[in-house]
């Protein structure tokens, strides 16, 4: 199991996954999924390996993750609660970007999904600034 850290993001409709790996390392096909906690994820991406592993294919699973930082924890929950009241599509992080992190690195090592998808929640900094 590769345990390098990945991820990806979203701007717009536009997938981009940053310092993706030489074509060398990469499987051929990335799965992105979506999951209430971990531990469905989890379950997904074993299923996910186990059909291509059965179909002699190579892929990658991604986990998107919503996620909404600020400079503490408190902060962030205080401002996602003004500004979005939707309800989580697939796990959420709120909390402070080296958190984030911390979860990130974890659902890697714990072979949770190869790597995720960052989704963050509110404006876009672009959008703050007017220019989106």
């Amino acid at each position: 199991m590769n345990t390098a850290l990945r991820i990806a993001t979203c701007i717009g409709d536009t997938w981009i996954e940053a310092g993706a790996p030489d074509d060398e390392a990469s499987p051929g096909e990335i799965v992105r999924i979506q999951a209430e906690d971990l531990r469905e994820a989890q379950r997904r991406t074993s299923g996910i390996r186990a059909d291509a592993r059965a179909g002699n294919r190579d892929v990658a699973v991604f986990l998107d993750i919503e996620s909404y930082t600020a400079v503490d924890a408190r902060t962030a929950r205080s401002e996602l609660a003004s500004i979005c009241s939707d309800e989580p599509t697939s796990v959420r992080y709120v909390g402070t970007e080296a958190g984030l992190l911390s979860l990130i690195s974890d659902i890697t090592a714990a072979g949770v999904a190869d790597g995720v998808t960052i989704l963050r929640l509110g404006p876009s900094k672009d959008a703050m600034m007017g220019r989106g």
